[in-house]
């Protein structure tokens, strides 16, 4: 016989930085839903080193493609160039239609902004016009002197505690698009500096300022930035100048280990009580571990914001003494831990020590754990001491050691001749270790009951019927079989008490039938013989009576259509 298995739960119940150079990215347009055919060209821009890339629609593949580009954008202005001569590919992830040689307009051509119109055949031999007329100037022809930052890099590899400044040093080209050469920038021309500062995983802020180019078309640039460093040069344009390339800059942060302790304090205090926060605070250098002299101790109520890197609830704070040791008095106010740390730095590991200070004494006594046949665990005792208005949690775990964790709580009312009386339920597990417990506060340290061990047998039952349709006057026969999970797995249960219960054709309750109630055999089976047409049509269910050492369970349900 198959054994229908009660449904129980186990448990309980209940910053990219991005930079972008002469060609952005876009987004491409969504796929007309009228029938119209899609866009072929989104944008034209040109390239540093003078030629001019078309954004395409991936999804059409021209048969050929023709840059023009007109001396001003009214209907009837002359071509200053034109060109078939372009290759396709795939630049920032985008389609392009490059051109492949350096765009020259003709000798005296003036530098500055000219439109650009593009011609195009689609297979099938439709023939397309791209107008810049209607397009913003940025897709136009920039017929100016480019600017590339060739060369940027740091005199050093990193940064750390003790080597915080480092100089960033570069090289600036110009390619003239009329002559095609390239020369040094000219001395005054602008470069743009710009990088985020960011450790513990997270930027923080950008930095960085306009600087110029010697002579030579050099530049040099000075600063302690404060963490991990990434960023960009850039040329910046001026009157004949448009930037062009930039050049990425990175230099990253060498992290030093340091160590921190705090001395021990009396286990229990009062407020207004005055103590010592101290302790020794030592860096790990090339020879060893050292002193920490002049650090920055601080002591709070919080953990430091290592993300965004400030200390948080600080009541104290100082400098390390040339050995390493540090001393602040504290006046106790309430119970809390205290986090004692070097001031958070991009240059320091994030080590923090951890004390408690706690405020008046308290104790939990008569406690009393039950846990009844569907699971539900109680729990009743008295919280002594300072102790109205105090949280109780009370907390289950599966090993009696880890894994604590809240399944319930209750706040303690008015105090009674020096104690609050509390009462907790809640849905409990299979088999676990149960306890009550008072988190520190400025009231009371933190106090818990021991961790009895609640459990009861797990049982399944099954149910069957010998006939659907009985004739009227005739029997029929309900049964199944109990099992119960013991040390040697799933085996039969003997003597378990089972009731039957009915429920009419159209009726939504259940109702136990009066003197329908067995205990199974060896085997764990139950049989019940029924009298054809005394119950008339319905459903029929069966399920164990309480006892003190079993889960309760039920046997789903069969289906009788009486004659």
């Amino acid at each position: 016989m198959r054994i229908a298995r009660t449904w129980r739960r186990a448990g309980f119940r209940a910053g990219v930085f991005v930079m972008a150079g002469a060609i952005g990215a876009a987004v491409a347009p969504a796929a007309f839903g009228d029938g119209r055919p899609p866009e072929t060209v989104f944008s034209v821009a040109t390239k540093a080193d003078g030629t001019v890339a078309v954004r395409m629609n991936g999804q059409v593949a021209p048969d050929w493609l023709q840059i023009n580009v007109r001396a001003t954008d009214a209907a009837d202005a002359a071509t200053l160039y034109s060109t078939r001569d372009v290759t396709n590919g795939i630049i920032g992830g985008s389609d392009y239609a490059t051109t492949s040689a350096r765009v020259v307009l003709p000798a005296g051509t003036p530098y500055g902004s000219y439109p650009i119109d593009v011609d195009f055949q689609l297979p099938g031999g439709d023939v397309q016009h791209w107008s810049a007329a209607g397009h913003a100037a940025g897709n136009w022809l920039d017929y100016r002197k480019h600017a590339s930052v060739t060369s940027a890099t740091f005199d050093r590899a990193s940064t750390d505690w003790d080597h915080r400044t480092a100089t960033l040093t570069g090289h600036v080209e110009v390619l003239d698009p009329v002559t095609g050469a390239k020369s040094p920038a000219p001395a005054g021309t602008s470069v743009d500096v710009r990088y985020q500062v960011g450790w513990a995983s997270q930027w923080t802020g950008t930095s960085g300022e306009d600087v110029t180019t010697d002579a030579d078309g050099d530049f040099s640039y000075t600063s302690a930035p404060g963490g991990d460093v990434l960023g960009y040069v850039q040329a910046l344009a001026s009157a004949d100048i448009t930037p062009g390339d930039w050049a990425e800059v990175r230099l990253p942060v060498v992290v030093s280990q340091y160590r921190i302790t705090a001395v021990p304090r009396p286990a229990v205090l009062y407020r207004g009580d005055r103590f010592a926060a101290e302790g020794k605070v030592e860096r790990l250098t090339a020879d060893g571990w050292k002193p920490f002299a002049g650090a920055a101790v601080d002591v709070a109520t919080r953990m430091p914001d290592y993300d965004q890197g400030y200390p948080e609830s600080v009541i104290t704070s100082g400098a390390a003494k040339a050995d390493g040791t540090y001393s602040f008095p504290i006046t106790a106010k309430q119970t809390t831990t205290l986090y004692t740390y070097v001031y958070p730095s991009p240059y320091l590991s994030p080590v923090v020590a951890t004390s408690t200070v706690s405020t008046t004494a308290g104790s939990i006594t008569l406690p009393k754990f039950t846990i009844d046949q569907d699971a539900t665990v109680k729990t009743t005792g008295r919280l002594n001491g300072d102790c109205a208005h105090q949280t109780l949690d009370f907390q289950f775990s599966p090993n009696g050691t880890t894994g604590w964790r809240t399944i319930a709580h209750t706040v303690t009312g008015a105090a009674t001749g020096g104690y609050c009386s509390y009462y907790i339920a809640a849905n409990g597990g299979w088999d676990g270790w149960y306890r009550v417990r008072h988190a520190a506060t400025s009231q009371m340290v933190t106090v818990q009951t021991q961790t009895p061990r609640l459990r009861r047998t797990r049982t399944q039952m099954s149910i069957a019927v010998s006939s659907t349709h009985p004739a009227y006057g005739t029997t029929y026969t309900i049964s199944g079989v109990v099992i119960q999970l013991t040390g040697a797995g799933w085996v039969h249960e003997n003597k378990a008490h089972v009731q039957l219960y009915f429920r009419a054709k159209g009726d939504t309750l259940w109702g136990g039938a009066v003197g329908l109630d067995a205990y199974t055999d060896a085997a764990g089976r139950y049989s019940f013989r029924m009298e054809a047409g005394r119950y008339g049509s319905g459903s029929w269910t069966a399920a164990l009576l309480p006892d003190s050492t079993h889960f309760s369970t039920g046997a789903g349900y069969v289906t009788v259509n009486d004659a």
